[in-house]
């Protein structure tokens, strides 16, 4: 009956913390992709800005529009999520010591955690200047 309940226990540990990790990084990823998504519809109009003839969007075409600047936005995301979560690593490994899986798990979600942060302040800068050009 022991054993039962321990495995049991165990399972439900280890459920609960695959819950936990896929609940953190599914919130991590909607809202750096909302956090990023003027910086996807500044490159996407910067790319299609190549083509001066533009006819009348039409709903369709809105819609790609829409999921372009969403595409773009959550790849300016993942990158600086990645880049964020590296640096943390690269800042831990210089002491010389191998990370162990808790310490490997603390440092990716305080990257991710930065790397949201590090958003937050690159868009208000971004509105802050879209603000100051059309009081000009």
């Amino acid at each position: 009956m022991d054993t039962l309940l321990s495995t049991l226990s165990t399972s439900v540990l280890i459920t609960a913390a695959i819950l936990a990790v896929t609940t953190f990084l599914t919130a991590i990823y909607l809202i750096s992709k909302k956090l990023a998504l003027p910086f996807g519809a500044l490159l996407l109009d910067t790319i299609v800005s190549s083509h001066d003839n533009k006819p009348p969007p039409t709903s369709k075409q809105e819609q790609d529009t829409l999921r372009a600047q969403k595409t773009l936005a959550s790849v300016v995301a993942i990158v600086l999520l990645i880049v964020c979560v590296l640096y943390e690593q690269i800042q831990a490994g210089s002491n010389y010591r191998p990370l162990g899986f808790n310490e490997f798990c603390g440092l990716a979600a305080k990257g991710c955690v930065e790397g949201v942060l590090v958003l937050a302040m690159l868009r208000s800068v971004l509105e802050g200047y879209r603000r100051l050009i059309s009081r000009r």
